[in-house]
């Protein structure tokens, strides 16, 4: 059933084809979901006349364009409403329902649980869980009324393919009653009579995992109608469980930084291995908050004279920049201190224990989330290892700050440990509560990196005569002429004439152009020469270890020592997460105490290798040591185009005049454009949407007798965050991900792909928490060699098969996409739907295969690759490759986006969701934070039915009394990246209400004390606050920890093993 007719979408109804034509005659068609104060300019076309996205970019090319879309977008308006007035459009029960609650006041007493004239028995529960697919159930509803049933509708309109009214029976005669509709949506009495007891049975099935919900609604002629809600989880067995939540007391502090001028800080001890950063640190200190702008700013031109000058101050305004950013998380609260702690008890639990006699944990929440969606998140997850905390003033009016280590962070705390002498100085002891300041501190140490790798530099190199010849003169190597022409080109260029002044040579060239493999090859021919030392540098360890394992290793396996790399890793990085063929070529600790990590290289261990690996930020190991310019002959920087221009400066102080450079996939004159690495179907889906059709097809990739080569496979999930994780993860996707992964090694065909081993099968998702929960769940079901990693950790990597978990719903991307205003925080905002970064690099790893796990509507409703998304899926659609939703289907709940904005609603709001419905419904879990209020999916709605929202109810009794039911593993309620106290408005239009910055949480006592007077008399002592239960802590033998911790050893240590 559509809004305004059964079988014809509403906006293929009131614009015929011939008007659209016209209308859209020389531009491209305006991206769906958005309205006409909505549509915006693209910046990059604007600067440039070209976008990177070319046809898909859901902004529009030029000013003509978007007047072209807003004149079309407002003549469909128009006549809609002109149908609407004319009263010739609403037909049905559903459609006058929808138009009826769409008055705010209306909707809010049109629901009820129950009406006195009516008896409605039901044997069933209305929450199921299901445990396989395809997976179906039913419910029958026995109905007596005193009054006449004139209309049966299901409510929500998100799950319409899953939900129908199966039969409507009279139980005195059981013959059908009345019309059903042909969508078995809706049903209507066709009889003057009242049957005293009806019998109608709704079925539900579904071939996907998820959470689905629905609505019964019966209308009986009066003010209200009864309603009565259903739900069905479909997912495996139970795999975890989770914890409850504590809220505190939260204000945020506006508190001037603290430094050494205005606060005695007490640093924490440093280390041997500290000793440079501290001598860096005091060499370049972090500047004030007024800049003064050089003689370097004065001329635009950037040469040689004026480029180091520049650059400093440009790392100081992104430092202050940064600092800003994270001084938003500085807040005043209570603190509870314990000698141990656990988070998330299930399978990705973490413990943590204090071994010290002055060592004490605090947990410490903040005034609002953590998202690694955000860039304050980000921010915080990635640069602040460090806190400085604060009891306030002494009486003296000084304030004594202390540093402490940030062991843990999640959503909405963080978890501390203490400095020692804070602990001695206050005599703290193990279950004690404190109100303190906190301020978080930005990691300086990256920075000053820079700054050094700045003053290292030699700034003619990167001004070099770009006059200069690279024809190559003499023979080319044997082995060089195995490759292409361009390749041959690029290793002459980089290979002849060694030690003479050239300027840096650049490889550009897509995916699977064999870039990686024409450097490895340059590697072969310059170590060949006498006096030659190469150095290697990536973006990412991956990359790192790819040339390693799989170019070198096997060289050196074969008797060819002078190829014996020493790969450098950063020390704290885990020994487990490096390939055994590879730690082999690293140094590692010889102290039994640090037998697990990695060391720093000494000047003569690097000396002994005339190859060294490392990452762009491993490469300053190497300046510690004391190597000298000019000592590597040959430098190459692969993955060039991801890093920053500071990035590449480290590897580049190593170089003076004569030594040669390569840097691989900057845009320049050498480019690679025929791709070895894939299918064809895949590299022409790849050149049409990123490559501007350059990329040619030459490998030889047999497809899988039961896959396509593009495949997409739905699934109606939830996006969650879990209390003590700062990641998201969607179940549903999990369970599909298992079983495409049993269904591929089941029927692995091994003649064309070979055997099945480490490199078969890539899982990538943006969201660290689905990373985990994937791997965990592979385990589970014994699936075994399966690289499950984070898109830009698979970079330089390639897998026969590649799966996307896309992870994110409409559920959540709303509130977000609302307060949209940077066009780079956009595009990380929600990873796949707003990265054609991310997209790109994840289809790209496929030889044979992709398969991308995902919400459709989502993807081709939220975010900048919606058009992306779009043309893979319809693509998908083309090679019968769909699975999980029907194009149609899709395209119903596309079309319902746009009629819900042309009508004049709100579809980014959370749907209506009932009274009786929030109450009826029951959290996941004893104790879960899951909220009611926001059950039902905001997904839009198939069939052009308006949306409408009622405020939440107060959580405290919305589900008292209701039993749980089984929850999904690792279940603990839905990721909401802003303010809890962030609600939206009642049928607001983003386009009527222009974007507002995000609000702070509001505090709960507005009265703060005053920290910046000196009001404390005689030596400062903390003050104590009520001690009672407190998130996860516990005191007593019989404490949640000591349960929780119990169970921790019995169900999480076999996962470690």
């Amino acid at each position: 059933m559509a809004f305004f007719d059964e079988d014809i979408p509403l906006n293929r109804n009131v614009i015929n084809p011939t008007d659209k034509i016209e209308l859209l005659s020389k531009f491209r068609a305006p991206p769906s979901g958005l309205t006409s104060e909505e549509f915006r300019l693209c910046k990059q076309f604007e600067k440039n006349n070209t976008c990177r996205l070319g046809s898909q970019c859901v902004e529009a090319h030029g000013v003509e364009e978007l007047n072209q879309w807003i004149t079309f977008w407002n003549t469909l308006k128009d006549r809609i409403n002109t149908q609407l007035e004319k009263n010739v459009v609403c037909k049905t029960f559903l459609q006058k329902l929808h138009l009826e609650s769409s008055n705010s006041d209306r909707s809010k007493c049109m629901f009820v649980s129950n009406l006195p004239f009516v008896d409605l028995k039901l044997e069933e529960s209305v929450n199921v869980t299901l445990s396989t697919k395809p997976a179906s159930t039913s419910w029958t509803i026995s109905l007596k009324s005193q009054e006449k049933l004139q209309n049966i509708g299901l409510l929500e309109d998100n799950y319409r393919e899953n939900f129908f009214i199966q039969s409507v029976l009279t139980r005195e005669s059981n013959l059908k009653h009345g019309h059903l509709t042909k969508s078995h949506q809706e049903w209507n009495s066709s009889s003057c009579e009242n049957p005293f007891t009806i019998i109608i049975t709704i079925k539900f099935k579904s071939n996907i995992y998820g959470s689905f919900n629905q609505a019964v609604i019966f209308d009986f002629g009066s003010k209200s109608y009864l309603s009565l809600p259903l739900r069905v989880e479909v997912y495996p067995a139970n795999e975890g469980f989770e914890l409850s939540k504590d809220g505190k007391q939260l204000i945020v502090s506006s508190e001037n930084r603290w430094t050494e001028e205005n606060a005695d800080i007490f640093r924490l001890p440093s280390t041997h291995l500290e000793d440079h950063c501290l001598e860096l640190k005091k060499k370049y200190p972090q500047a004030g908050h007024k800049l003064k702008f050089p003689t370097a700013f004065e001329t635009t031109i950037l040469n040689y004279a004026n480029y180091k000058e520049r650059m400093h101050l440009l790392l100081c305004v992104e430092e202050l920049a940064q600092a800003r950013i994270l001084a938003s998380f500085n807040l005043t609260g209570n603190v509870i201190l314990t000698t141990n702690y656990i988070l998330s008890p299930g399978p990705l639990s973490t413990a943590k224990y204090c071994t010290g006699e002055n060592e004490l944990f605090a947990k410490l929440e903040l005034t609002y989330n953590i998202s690694e969606d955000t860039p304050a998140g980000r921010l915080i997850l990635n640069n602040c290892n460090v806190a400085l905390i604060s009891f306030g003033l002494d009486s003296q009016g000084k304030r004594r700050a202390y540093e402490c280590v940030i062991e843990d962070k999640t959503k909405d705390a963080i978890y501390l440990r203490l400095n020692e002498k804070l602990v001695t100085d206050f005599q703290l002891k193990h279950g004690s509560e404190f109100r303190v300041q906190a301020q978080f501190q930005l990691n300086r140490d990256v920075f000053c990196e820079k700054h050094w790798a700045i003053d290292l530099c030699t700034t003619k190199i990167l001004f070099p005569d770009v006059a200069v010849s690279y024809r190559f003169e003499g023979e080319i190597p044997e082995m060089v002429t195995k490759l292409n022409v361009q390749q041959q080109q690029a290793v002459a260029a980089i290979y002849s004439n060694p030690r003479q002044k050239r300027a840096p040579i650049v490889i550009a060239g897509p995916y699977g152009t064999g870039k990686t493999f024409t450097f490895a090859q340059c590697i072969k021919v310059i170590l060949d020469q006498p006096d030659t030392r190469v150095l290697v540098c990536t973006h990412s360890n991956s990359a790192a270890d790819l040339y390693v394992k799989d170019y070198l290793h096997p060289m050196v396996q074969s008797g060819m020592n002078h190829y014996r790399p020493l790969r450098v890793f950063y020390k704290v990085r885990w020994l487990a997460t490096v390939h055994h063929s590879v730690i082999e070529y690293s140094l590692r600790e010889t102290d039994p105490t640090k037998a697990c990590s990695f060391r720093l290289p000494k000047l003569s261990e690097i000396e002994q290798h005339r190859i060294v690996v490392t990452t762009l930020g491993t490469t300053s190991y190497l300046l510690r040591a004391g190597v000298k310019k000019g000592y590597f002959t040959h430098i190459l920087i692969d993955e060039a185009a991801q890093c920053t221009e500071c990035d590449v400066l480290i590897p580049l102080s190593l170089a003076d005049e004569r030594t040669r450079i390569a840097l691989a996939e900057f845009p320049c004159r050498i480019l690679l454009c025929e791709n070895y690495r894939s299918h064809f179907a895949i590299v022409k889906f790849t050149s049409e949407l990123f490559y501007d059709n350059r990329l040619k097809s030459v490998g030889k990739n047999e497809q899988h007798a039961e896959f396509y080569p593009l495949t997409f496979r739905g699934a109606k999930g939830e996006d969650i965050q879990d209390p003590n994780s700062t990641s998201i993860y969607n179940m549903a996707e999990i369970y599909e991900i298992g079983e495409v992964v049993k269904k591929l090694q089941d029927t692995w065909p091994q003649d064309s792909w070979g055997a099945f081993d480490e490199n078969s099968i890539g899982i990538v998702s943006p969201y660290s928490d689905q990373v985990s929960r994937i791997r965990v769940h592979l385990r589970h079901r014994k699936l075994f060699g399966v690289n499950v990693e984070r898109v830009l950790n698979v970079q330089g990597k390639q897998f026969r098969v590649i799966i996307l978990s896309t992870v994110r719903t409409r559920n959540t991307c709303y509130e977000l996409e609302e307060e949209e205003d940077n066009e780079e925080d956009e595009e990380a905002q929600f990873g796949f739907l707003s990265s054609a970064r991310l997209m790109n690099t994840a289809v790209t790893r496929a030889r044979s295969l992709v398969i991308v796990v995902g919400d459709p509507l989502a993807l081709c409703s939220v975010g900048k690759c919606r058009k992306l998304w779009h043309r893979f899926i319809e693509a998908c659609r083309d090679q019968n490759s769909l699975y999980g939703i029907s194009w149609m289907q899709l395209r119903s709940h596309l079309d319902a986006l746009e009629m819900k904005k042309l009508y004049g609603l709100n579809p980014m709001a959370p749907e209506f969701v009932p009274k009786v419905i929030r109450v009826g419904q029951s959290s996941r879990a004893t104790g879960s934070t899951y909220s009611p209020s926001i059950i039902m999916s905001t997904q839009q709605y198939a069939l052009g039915l308006p949306p409408f929202y009622l405020p939440p109810p107060p959580s405290s009794t919305a589900t008292a009394g209701i039993p749980p039911f089984p929850p999904p593993p690792f279940y603990q309620q839905r990721f909401n990246p802003c303010s809890p106290h962030r609600q939206p408005q009642l049928n607001q239009s983003p386009a009527t209400h222009p974007h507002k910055p995000r609000p702070r949480i509001l505090p709960f006592n507005t009265k703060s004390p005053n920290y910046s007077t000196p009001h404390l008399p005689g030596p400062i002592v903390p003050p104590p606050v009520v001690n009672h239960s407190f998130g996860n802590f516990g005191t007593a033998p019989n404490s949640t920890f000591s349960q929780l911790n119990s169970s921790f050893q019995v169900r999480i240590r076999p996962h470690h093993l």
